[in-house]
């Protein structure tokens, strides 16, 4: 009998360890130009990466190449090919604001015409060739600080000789083997838009290869954005953690973009009704 209790605690502890395994939760804060600052939770498991914050939840699987997208509001989501996520971001945002626009008083088209314009490219691909143009320099200085008991080394990122952006790095954060900093930060490259004027040099294979160097703790750009983690914890992930909740449906980029944007089903329909004019 006892043998056979053994084998049941066996079996299912192994079903639980499948389940439940050591990862990390790193908080970190985005503080605007503005003012404005919102927190957000990166749960890292091996090739398992989330991301939750007032921007929206994303999961990014790396082994499979699969990226979703979770929409609390709607109880919605978008899984698929992050390369695909864009390239619908980019057809659904063009779409939303032509519609939008259609809908406009005439004399009202026109005022707001520039603002809706750079709204239509937030998401287009940026060409390699303007990528490949920057002439990117990242340069480690002498200086040092702490944040959160992890030493971190400032480094500088320069455009074209002009300082855009510092950068504090920690080679000590062994988050596990198979994290790849450079990878996920592809992913979010690929949900970030671009605005117009901007100089897109984050996208850039010189600019990324700064994950080599260590995990980002810190950045301060020219525009005064900043980021900084003010929490680290190794701890326990459960595996339903980077699943989507059963009672969440599928829905279009189209859809989330349409409801995230104009708040709800009125201004929907009002869309909708748009679009048969």
């Amino acid at each position: 009998m006892k043998k056979l209790y053994l084998l049941i605690l066996i079996v299912l502890f192994s079903a639980w360890s499948d389940r439940v395994t050591a990862g990390w939760v790193i908080i970190l804060r985005h503080n605007s130009p503005e003012g404005l600052i919102i927190y957000e939770s990166l749960t890292i498991d091996g090739k398992l990466i989330k991301s939750s914050s007032l921007k929206g939840t994303f999961i990014i699987h790396l082994e499979s190449g699969i990226f979703t997208m979770v929409s609390q509001m709607e109880m919605a989501y978008w899984k698929g090919n992050v390369d695909d996520f864009r390239a619908q971001m980019d057809s659904a945002m063009q779409n939303v604001v032509v519609t939008f626009i259609k809908g406009l008083p005439e004399n009202q088209r026109e005022l707001y015409a520039p603002v809706f314009d750079g709204m239509k490219g937030m998401f287009a691909v940026i060409p390699e060739k303007s990528l490949d143009t920057l002439k990117i320099e990242i340069e480690k200085t002498d200086e040092k600080i702490e944040i959160v008991g992890y030493r971190c080394y400032k480094y500088e990122v320069k455009i074209d000789g002009t300082k855009m952006e510092e950068v504090w790095i920690t080679p000590d954060l062994k988050i596990s083997d198979d994290f790849n900093g450079k990878e996920v930060a592809y992913y979010f490259n690929q949900v970030k838009p671009y605005i117009q004027g901007e100089i897109p040099y984050d996208r850039t294979e010189g600019y990324l290869s700064i994950w080599e160097k260590g995990f980002r703790m810190k950045s301060v750009d020219i525009t005064g954005e900043a980021v900084e983690v003010i929490k680290i914890s190794e701890q326990v992930i459960d595996k339903t953690e980077f699943e989507i909740p059963e009672n969440f449906r599928p829905m279009t980029i189209e859809e989330i973009i349409r409801k995230q944007m104009f708040m709800g089903e009125n201004e929907t329909d009002d869309l909708e009704e748009n679009d048969r004019k």
